[in-house]
Parts: C-alpha cells; structure tokens; sequence
C-alpha cells in the first residue's frame, strides 16, 4: 500500500469518525482566505467549542457517504472545510458567520444539524438564535420569576405590619 493512499485513508477515517461523534457539522468554503485568517477562523471556531477540518472533497465525501445523510453535489465545489460542533451548535453558526462578516472568503455552504440538511439561509437563523447558556439563564428567570416575585409580596406584608407597629408605638409615647 502506497504512503499517499494511507494517509487519504487516515483523515478518510478521521473526518468520519468526527462526523459520528459530533452530528452537528457546517460546510464551509475558504477561497482567498489566508493562512493568518485560517489559524484566525480555527480560534475562532475552537473558542465556539468546534473543530474545523480541511481535506479534499472526495474524501470528505467518502467520509460521510455512509452517514446516512444525503448532501447536496454543489456542497462540494471548490475548496471545502468541515466544522464540527462541540456541544453546542448556535455557537459554532454564530462564529462562522461572523467571521464570514469580518471576511469576505469565508463562506459558509450547508450544514448537517441533528441529521437534517439545512442551507445557508437555515444556518443563518440558526446563528441569530441566542447560545445554550443565555436560553438557560431565560429558563432559570422564568420559572425563579414568579417564586421572587412570591418572596417579596411575604416581604412587603411582614414590613408593613412592622411600620404598623412602630406607628403605634409612636402614637403611645405621645
């Protein structure tokens, strides 16, 4: 077995293996992007808690030919990378596509969430929906909110029947 046809069968593996592990993944195209801004995007997407790959088109393709998703052909025109979402995918669309903002060869094709195939158009009102924490934080608001609200009408009655008691007490020393 040749050395080129063993390394092609490692990242075949690798970038499979990634898909399996992580369901969540964005297409992206990078033409006209420099090396500076590649090792920019990379931080980028590593600090969304993503991973981004590139590889030849047809071993990406052979990678997730057995992934159970049907992926459109014009995916794989021109040069291609592959994000991989860590836990959370809002993360990783909110920073392919604000670096895809600041540049201008960063352009994000298709994405695969939850097995299903979304376009640019779906990926981008994915990105515009607020991340993982901030959604728990509106949870924990909502249901602390009522219970808060509950704790301070106790509050105002116990100090009202204190300022009560002080008026009559002012009163008396009169």
């Amino acid at each position: 077995m040749r050395i080129g046809r063993i390394y092609r069968n490692k990242i075949t593996d690798l970038i499979a293996r990634k898909g399996r592990e992580t369901p969540d993944r964005v297409f992206v195209s990078f033409e006209g992007l420099s090396s500076e801004d590649m090792n920019a995007l990379r931080r980028q997407v590593k600090s969304a808690g993503g991973s981004i790959l590139i590889s030849k088109n047809t071993l990406i393709l052979r990678a997730f030919k057995n992934s159970g998703v049907e992926l459109p052909e014009d995916v794989f025109k021109g040069p291609t990378g592959v994000a991989f979402s860590g836990s959370d995918p809002v993360s990783l669309c909110k920073a392919l596509f604000n670096f895809s903002k600041e540049k201008e060869g960063l352009k994000v094709k298709a994405g695969v969430i939850d097995n299903k195939v979304l376009d640019t158009g779906g990926l981008s009102r994915i990105s515009k929906l607020p991340s993982k924490e901030v959604l728990r934080g509106m949870v924990v608001n909502a249901l602390a909110g009522p219970i808060v609200s509950f704790a301070r009408g106790l509050n105002q009655i116990i100090l009202k029947f204190i300022w009560a008691i002080e008026e009559i007490k002012k009163q008396r020393e009169k």
